[in-house]
């Protein structure tokens, strides 16, 4: 017998991934208010990793089951959720843009302050701060 999440059980894992995503949110939103920075940040990119969760349960919605390997190489680990993130959030910013001009706003008046298209920069510098926040390393290039 293969391995798989069977169609019902999404609902359930939309539910944990949304509690999951919002608490470490809030978390968050706590850390930066009380200006721990590292924290804020940790937190912050493991509710976006849980919400962007609930996305790929969706895009699997109308299947029978997500199998084991969609879910052990995709779903849990951290460089696939942050790249599909990353492209759920361009794809809503060129909405909200296209919204906006055919309501009139002028292009030179849009201002998108997050620099996406470059996608695999974007899912490595995440990477590497979330990484770099937590453990200590050497840096050999500066020899400290």
């Amino acid at each position: 017998m293969s391995k798989k999440i069977n169609k019902t059980d999404y609902d359930e894992g939309l539910k944990i991934c949304e509690r999951n995503g919002l608490q470490f949110n809030l978390y968050a939103r706590e850390e930066y208010s009380n200006r721990k920075w590292r924290s804020a940040y940790l937190f912050g990119v493991i509710s976006f990793e849980e919400f962007v969760k609930c996305h790929m349960i969706l895009d699997s919605y109308n299947k029978k089951f997500i199998s084991y390997s969609k879910w052990k190489n995709k779903m849990t680990q951290h460089p696939p959720k942050i790249e599909y993130g990353v492209k759920l959030l361009n794809q809503h910013f060129d909405n909200l843009i296209s919204d906006l001009q055919k309501k009139g706003v002028p292009a030179q008046n849009i201002k998108k302050n997050i620099n996406l298209s470059d996608v695999k920069n974007f899912v490595n510098n995440v990477l590497s701060k979330r990484t770099s926040f937590v453990y200590v390393n050497y840096d050999f290039d500066n020899n400290c």
